[in-house]
């Protein structure tokens, strides 16, 4: 009987890792087999978690701890806002707590966790494929790939938003998808293939992250690049390095010079040139992040102790841009959170939750002297979080939760990754 509850367990706990391994291939696929596959790798963890076998390292790692404190301080201020506007929000960041608490029950070897980081990066290098072909399509039956939006703009199937909304990705994160898969070929022994296979990959990876637009995400993958490369720099031969500065030449100025994908840019520079008040008031990407910026720091000045609470961000900022502008400059943002991480946690949680945000960056930062894909990581994250608030979606929350997770765990095995 013993023996047929432990053949039994042993069952599931290969299940457990078929449906984590589901969930790490679907995170660039679909949000909704994510979930779904995530739900039923709980639920099977739980069903087979040995309380004996704890892993208490990672229990203890200052940054999980972190993670808990960041989730009971949006629980703990939930009561400010009443549970009506900040149930949502506790069921969108509630990961937060319960993923440590699962993968304190995993017991997967290092290998295994690795590999789990490979599902992904294979997973993001097919889901680029599926967005070209889908592209292709939208472009035959539409009778070309470009095409005039609502408001007679010219719209190309093959770029920015209408290029990722097919998986049903914002370009934020797709981009860090892509951005974090460049790090993983960058990196000797994580992903191995041949060289020409996989230098070849990373052009197709970069050339999609061209494609796909995301500013934050161009400027993550420069700085990995910086950081690969001064790592790297001493045991690189002559003919690399010039190779590879060929290349950045290269491709900055097809990107910069001689494509319109660089408009982005342009219009980002045009509106950092303006005065303040003309540039709040520009109708752009970048116009609309100034006026939600300068909003949430008013809204800091009069809540920076305890902050406005759980779920109420959206609210505030357009009640206050309503006493600080015309109401009609305030139409564009009105659903708009704080676009900014760290405003956003300041303007719900007050100074408590912008501390634990940033302790959380600084234990990873700590972590990634020795880990390149760790520092790497953290990197991309940090840098998204200047211009998105990603721990408020659950595709952000769920990618920078399972990638750390994953990365703290291997780490913690005294190994490098």
């Amino acid at each position: 009987m013993i023996l047929k509850l432990d053949n039994y367990k042993n069952s599931l706990t290969k299940v457990s890792w078929l449906l984590l391994s589901l969930v790490f291939i679907s995170i660039p696929f679909s949000p909704l087999l994510t979930k779904i596959a995530l739900i039923l790798f709980v639920l099977v963890t739980l069903f087979t978690a040995d309380l004996t076998k704890v892993n208490k390292a990672f229990f203890k790692d200052p940054t999980i701890i972190l993670y808990f404190s960041f989730y009971i301080l949006i629980a703990f201020w939930a009561f400010k806002s009443g549970l009506g506007l900040g149930l949502k929000k506790l069921g969108t960041q509630f990961l937060f707590f319960l993923l440590p608490i699962i993968f304190v029950f995993v017991q997967f070897e290092k290998k295994l966790l690795i590999n789990l980081i490979k599902y992904f990066v294979s997973a993001t290098i097919i889901a680029c494929v599926l967005l070209y072909i889908l592209a292709l399509i939208a472009s035959v039956e539409n009778g070309g790939h470009t095409f005039l939006d609502r408001l007679g703009r010219e719209q190309n199937f093959f770029q920015y938003t209408h290029f990722t909304k097919s998986l049903g990705y914002h370009t934020t994160y797709f981009s860090m998808y892509l951005t974090f898969s460049i790090l993983v070929l960058f990196n000797k022994g994580t992903y191995v293939l041949p060289r020409v296979y996989k230098g070849l990959i990373i052009v197709f990876l970069i050339v999609t992250l061209l494609l796909v637009n995301s500013k934050m995400g161009i400027i993550s993958l420069i700085a990995i690049c910086i950081i690969q490369f001064t790592k790297r720099y001493k045991a690189l031969g002559v003919k690399t390095k010039l190779l590879l500065a060929i290349t950045l030449v290269i491709v900055g100025y097809f990107y910069f010079f001689q494509s319109n994908l660089s408009a982005r840019f342009s219009q980002v520079i045009s509106t950092l040139n303006k005065d303040f008040e003309d540039a709040v008031n520009v109708w752009g990407p970048l116009g609309h992040r100034l006026k939600v910026w300068y909003i949430s720091s008013e809204i800091i000045k009069d809540n920076w102790l305890v902050g406005t609470g759980t779920g109420t961000v959206k609210s505030s900022i357009i009640t206050y841009c309503n006493n600080l502008f015309e109401s009609r400059r305030c139409v564009p943002i009105k659903n708009f959170n704080a676009h900014n991480q760290f405003l956003e946690s300041f303007v719900a949680y007050g100074v408590s939750g912008f501390i634990v945000v940033i302790l959380i960056f600084l234990f990873l930062f700590k972590k990634g002297i020795n880990n390149p894909l760790i520092l790497g990581f953290t990197t991309i994250i940090f840098l998204n979080c200047l211009t998105e608030s990603v721990f408020e979606r659950e595709s952000g929350v769920l990618f920078f939760l399972l990638i750390s997770i994953i990365l703290i765990l291997s780490d913690n095995r005294n190994e490098t990754c």
